[in-house]
């Protein structure tokens, strides 16, 4: 669960075009912050906030992951299926195989 404070911030951030700020100064600082940023991109559907998130798909904390891939399936567009699909294509986890596919299936309904 993403801090609501942090999360604020970054929706803060977000909104006045800021995302470069986020990815060099908090994308890798903490699993806190990178929750948070999944949380706040979910709420502001633009290619930045879309690269931010793909980014924390490449986190090694596996919570990080489930909330990009969760973010992913309000913002997602049909140009992240194919990052999507690499990732459902290469995970073991069974969890996570589902949650790419919810997300997936998301993004496709909208199309």
């Amino acid at each position: 669960m993403a801090d609501a404070s942090l999360t604020k911030k970054y929706l803060s951030l977000l909104n006045r075009k800021k995302s470069e700020k986020i990815r060099k100064k908090y994308l890798w600082s903490t699993i806190e912050d990178q929750l948070a940023i999944c949380e706040a991109c979910k709420q502001v559907a633009t290619d930045d906030s879309r690269n931010l998130v793909i980014m924390l798909l490449e986190s090694l904390d596996e919570e990080v992951v489930f909330a990009a891939v969760d973010s992913l399936g309000e913002i997602g567009t049909d140009h992240i299926k194919a990052r999507l699909q690499t990732l459902y294509n290469t995970t073991t986890n069974e969890a996570l195989k589902t949650a790419v596919h919810n997300t997936l299936s998301k993004i496709g309904s909208r199309s």
